[in-house]
């Protein structure tokens, strides 16, 4: 099994922001990606690895480990905004929900990826048509609810361990 290595996806994700990669929804290719194909092109590129297309699937299924707090943020890890059930906005997909094939208890409804840039206090994502691809701060206050590590990406000694632990 092959790994990425986390500077070499920090870099591809900073490629897109300095080339202004555009957006389009559900589009994973060279110079136009949504936010959670820019993950989708990434895999494929860096590992050679489909990957499924979606924020809620790769939260569920391209994470290692608990989702954490943003102020826990280190390089190259996965950022997620979400709504809970209730909130305006909110339509986790059946299959996520109680009595679903992917249910697993997390009702969070993962709307947007991006990834924690190497400064990890901004976070660079596929943000909309308009403003096409991105480097935002990575604050509550712009939406940004968490943090995970991803499968398959290798992060410095010490947070590997730590992640493998989780497992």
């Amino acid at each position: 099994m092959t790994v990425i290595a986390v500077n070499d996806l920090i870099e591809l994700f900073q490629l897109m922001y300095k080339e202004h990669w555009s957006y389009r929804w559900g589009c994973a290719e060279k110079g136009c990606v949504d936010c959670s194909g820019a993950f989708v092109y990434a895999y494929k590129t860096l590992e050679n690895k489909s990957i499924p297309h979606g924020s809620n699937v790769i939260a569920r299924r391209w994470t290692v480990g608990e989702m954490l707090p943003i102020s826990q943020a280190r390089p190259g890890m996965a950022a997620f905004k979400f709504y809970t059930s209730g909130e305006e906005g909110y339509d986790l997909p059946e299959r996520y929900r109680k009595g679903g094939s992917g249910y697993n208890g997390d009702l969070h409804d993962y709307y947007h990826i991006g990834l924690v840039d190497d400064d990890p206090h901004y976070v660079l994502n596929a943000k909309g048509t308009k403003q096409g691809f991105c480097r935002d701060a990575l604050a509550a206050k712009n939406g940004w609810d968490c943090v995970a590590y991803l499968k398959d990406v290798e992060y410095d000694e010490k947070e590997a361990i730590d992640v493998q632990a989780t497992v």
